[in-house]
This record gives structure tokens, C-alpha cells and sequence, in this order.
């Protein structure tokens, strides 16, 4: 249940609605309240807060109806800007990275304050009076309104700002690269933080497990982006039961495909079933807080974007790759999430899909590999950042990985018709970057590209 309220949490707060709906709420309660407030202080206000009486029933009805229609305006200005600005960054970043521009905060800041101060106008208007036995007029909350304006022009500012800069290239790599390390801090525990649930001997389910286990078919269907694995692993203590799960988050799941294996088969199987898969929670998209795999996609795309033909800009996808360096840098300074969950007795329970670092390696290098061989800078780039980052790197599984990759990039490069001069300083990258993966005195001089 925990699991769950999160992830709708989550998606409110990073849906383009919520905020706008709540600021625009706030100010219809704020509206009713300094009303009240209004009739409470009557038509003198106490003090030196004479300077807030307006000129009368009309003049008031003049300064509330102009600030509205002026926010409905702006914000209908907003809300145009802002789907040019979605429309920009879809054809030049890809279309998966809208996603980041809708929870933007700042986006949805602004068009917020705009209609929320449009609903406070409103409100405040309907409330104004002349009628010949009774005449109201709201000082206080037409000064507030006059106030709301003056602070939407300052918004408004802060918008043409926000709006010219959220779509350069070096920002949008910045926004995921935050992203993507938040990601990691999220998914992979500090080196120095206790394994909880480290035992020996549970590398994989026990003996015997595939033989007696039965597979949980998925019911529904769509991008995993969450899984309740608390849940998950009280259910299977309470059953006697071990899980073994076949997709992670990330992953896509049609209905009808194997979604895990619980073993031993035969006890409440239609129940545990249904349990099994409501701990599955599905969208139409993936997500980035429990998919760092994703985050590093997103800028591999950027990459391959700038790369593909009709662009040719290798500047941007070499800000990526040093992008993707830093953050397998924190990877590097963290370790592996642990994919068995143990009940309170010690029994291992449930066994989650392994992330490998040659797995993230491939998803980070890859398809720039692929799509930016022809670069002679964008090849020799990517030697260099696994060069920086070899230093970093303690765990010799990585390393194996890295090392991978430099063969593969130093393979793919070399049969291409590169200049001699190419070749050579392909060669020394290649050769620095070994260095660095062996470690020893002289990797830190090979990291900071130092000719061995």
C-alpha cells in the first residue's frame, strides 16, 4: 500500500496539472478569506491602512475585471509558448524528454500563477456592491489582487528567461544529467552503508527452485515503474513461498507473459498469483526515480540525435558524454542495489532481476559507439571519459566492463579510413585508457589524458 501511495504521489507531482490546479485552488480559498476579512474590517480599514481604499463600487469592478482578463491573456500567451517549446525540444532531443519539460517546475509555476490570480480576481469581483441599500467594496482584497499582478509581471519575466533557456542543448543535458544522478543516488547504496539483507549463499533461489517452481503470468500490461517488494516479500513469508522476478522496473510487460516464479507451485497458486501482480505497477511511459537505465538512455539519445546526419553537431553529443562520465563516476563511488529481500527470519524470499555494470555500460556507450564511429572526436572522447573514470572505479566486475568497451571501441574505430594521424592518437587514447583500467601509480596521469 506504501509502495502504491507513492507512486501516485509521484505522478501528481509530476504531471503538468497538479500544481496549476493546486495554486488556482489556494487562490479561490485566499479569495473567500480576504473577502470575509474585508467584511470584518468594514468600509474604513483601521490605521495606516488607509492607503489601500479604492475609488468606489466602479473603480474597483475596473481594476479587478483588467487584472483578469490581463492573466487569462498572459497565461494563454504561456501556455502557447510553452507547447512551442515541447514542439522544439521533441524534434531536436527526442520525444521521450518531454516528459522532463512537463515536470518542470518552473513551467508549471507560471502558468499556475497566472490562473490562479485570473480565479482570484474573479471571486473578488462577484463580491463587489452598489446597490442603493448596500454598497461593498473589497479594499483589502483589490489591493491584494494589485499585488498578484505586480508579482505576475515579475513571473512573467522569469518565463521569457526560463523559456529561452530550458530548450538550449546544454541545459536540457544538464536537467536529465541531475536527473539521472538523483536517480543513482536513489537506486545504489553508499559504499559505507550496510548491506541489510547480505547473507551468504544467495546469489540465486535455491537448489531445486526451477524444477518445483510455477510461472505468475502478468494480467496487465505496460512499462514496470514500480514494484512492491515489501509487499512482495511479506507474502511470501506468510505463504512459505520463494519469487523469483522476471522483469524489473523499466521493463516492458505484455499481458499474458511470464511476469515471475514462485516456488514451490502448488499452494494458493490463483491467490498468489493475484497478489503477484498487483505489486506490479504499470504506466504508459517509464520512469526516471526508478529507472536509472532510463535517465542514461535519455541522454544517449540527445547523443544520437546530434550525431544522425541531418544535424552532424558532435559538440553536443561529446556534453553527453562527459555527462554520462560523471555520473557512471558516482555509480563507480556506490555500489549494487541488493536483489534478494529476506523475511524476518533470515530466509531469502524474493530474488529480483540483477543490474550488471556491463549492463549499464552497454546502455552508456553503445549506441554512441555505433552511431558516432565516423566522429574521429566523438570516438576518442569516449576512450578518454572511460580513461577518467577508470581511477573511480574499485569494483574489478566494472572494470571488466570498461575494459569491454575500450576493446570494442578501439575494434570498431580501427577499421574505419581514418588519417594516420588519427590512428596514432586513436591508439595512444586506447592505450591510456588500459592503463588506467590496470590501475598502479600511473593511472591517475593516464585519466587526466598524460601521454604514458
Amino acid at each position: 500500500m506504501k509502495t502504491r501511495l507513492l507512486h501516485v504521489l509521484e505522478r501528481f507531482q509530476s504531471s503538468y496539472w497538479f500544481l496549476p490546479s493546486l495554486l488556482t485552488t489556494l487562490a479561490a480559498c485566499a479569495a473567500l478569506a480576504s473577502v470575509r476579512l474585508d467584511l470584518v474590517l468594514g468600509e474604513a480599514p483601521p490605521g495606516s491602512f488607509t492607503w489601500i481604499r479604492t475609488a468606489g463600487p466602479e473603480g474597483a469592478r475596473a481594476v479587478l475585471a483588467t487584472v483578469a482578463g490581463s492573466m487569462i491573456t498572459i497565461g494563454g500567451v504561456v501556455f502557447s509558448i510553452t507547447i512551442v517549446a515541447l514542439s522544439l525540444a521533441s524534434s531536436q532531443f527526442g520525444p521521450r524528454l518531454l516528459t522532463n519539460f512537463m515536470r518542470d517546475r518552473g513551467n508549471q509555476l507560471v502558468l499556475g500563477t497566472f490562473i490562479a490570480t485570473f480565479i482570484y480576481c474573479l471571486v473578488v469581483l462577484r463580491s463587489v456592491s452598489a446597490v442603493e441599500e448596500r454598497t461593498f467594496v473589497p479594499h483589502l482584497s483589490v489591493a491584494v489582487a494589485v499585488g498578484l499582478a505586480i508579482a505576475s509581471v515579475g513571473v512573467l519575466i522569469y518565463f521569457m528567461h526560463h523559456a529561452s533557456t530550458s530548450i538550449q542543448a546544454a541545459h536540457v543535458i544538464s536537467l536529465v544529467g541531475r536527473d539521472l544522478d538523483e536517480a543513482i543516488r536513489r537506486f545504489f547504496p553508499a559504499r559505507d552503508d550496510e548491506p541489510a539483507a547480505e547473507r551468504p549463499g544467495t546469489d540465486g533461489p535455491p537448489d531445486g527452485f526451477r524444477e518445483s517452481a510455477e510461472p505468475i503470468p502478468a494480467t496487465g500490461g505496460g512499462y514496470v515503474q514500480t514494484i512492491d517488494l515489501d509487499g512482495l516479500t511479506e507474502l511470501a513469508s506468510e505463504r512459505g513461498v520463494v519469487v523469483r522476478l522476471l522483469r524489473r522496473q523499466g521493463q516492458f510487460v505484455t499481458a499474458g507473459s511470464p511476469l515471475a516464479l514462485v516456488a514451490p507451485a502448488d499452494r494458493d497458486g490463483e491467490e498468489i498469483a493475484r497478489k503477484v501482480n498487483r505489486a506490479f505497477l504499470y504506466g504508459d511511459e517509464r520512469s526516471i526515480s526508478a529507472d536509472p537505465e532510463f535517465a542514461i538512455e535519455q541522454l544517449v539519445e540527445v547523443a544520437v540525435r546530434a550525431l544522425s546526419p541531418g544535424v552532424n553537431d558532435p559538440f553536443t553529443a561529446i556534453r553527453c558524454i562527459d555527462r554520462l562520465g560523471s555520473s557512471l563516476a558516482l555509480i563507480a563511488r556506490r555500489r549494487l542495489p541488493t536483489f534478494h529481500h529476506f523475511d524476518d527470519e533470515g530466509n531469502p524470499r524474493v530474488f529480483e532481476r540483477r543490474l550488471t555494470y556491463s549492463g549499464v555500460c552497454a546502455a552508456a556507450f553503445n549506441q554512441i559507439r555505433h552511431y558516432g564511429g565516423s566522429s574521429v572526436a566523438v570516438t576518442l572522447r569516449l576512450l578518454e571519459c572511460i580513461a577518467a573514470l577508470a581511477p573511480q572505479v574499485e569494483d574489478e566486475e566494472f572494470r571488466q566492463a570498461l575494459r569491454q568497451q575500450v576493446e570494442i571501441i578501439h575494434a570498431a574505430a580501427g577499421g574505419r579510413s581514418w588519417s594516420e594521424p588519427d590512428l596514432q592518437d586513436l591508439a595512444q587514447r586506447h592505450e591510456t585508457a588500459l592503463q588506467a583500467l590496470r590501475g598502479g601509480a600511473q593511472s591517475v596521469e593516464a585519466s587526466s589524458g598524460v601521454s604514458p
